[in-house]
């Protein structure tokens, strides 16, 4: 993942100002900041929750705005925006499924029985 001269305003204020950043595949990373510093607003840009004002994100040189495909590697879960706090599994899994069509049902189902959620 490749973030070039990333810029975002929101309400006027800018909130992201040519934001570069590589990620190299198969890393974790973590981005650390106060409150307010821009780590949300990045991520949701990233992911296509808010359009980018300036810049490019691109997945192995390719604009994931021109190759809209490629957006279905990039999975972005809002902490704000919790509507899976009270859905049942199943009904998670319907909901996942539907945004994105590379979700993997069979290993979501794995994942709940490893780990024992009721």
């Amino acid at each position: 993942l490749e973030i070039q001269n990333l810029s975002k305003r929101i309400d006027g204020n800018v909130v992201l100002k040519h934001i570069n950043l590589s990620i190299p595949m198969g890393s974790i990373f973590g981005i650390v900041g106060r409150n307010g510093s821009g780590k949300t607003t990045l991520f949701r840009t990233i992911a296509s929750h808010y359009l980018m004002d300036e810049g490019m994100v691109s997945i192995d040189g390719l604009d994931i705005n021109k190759e809209v495909h490629l957006k279905n590697d990039i999975f972005f879960l809002d902490p704000q925006y919790q509507p899976l706090n009270k859905m049942r599994l199943r009904t998670i899994e319907s909901y996942f499924s539907l945004l994105y069509p590379l979700f993997d049902s069979k290993r979501y189902w794995e994942l709940i029985e490893k780990h024992q959620l009721p």
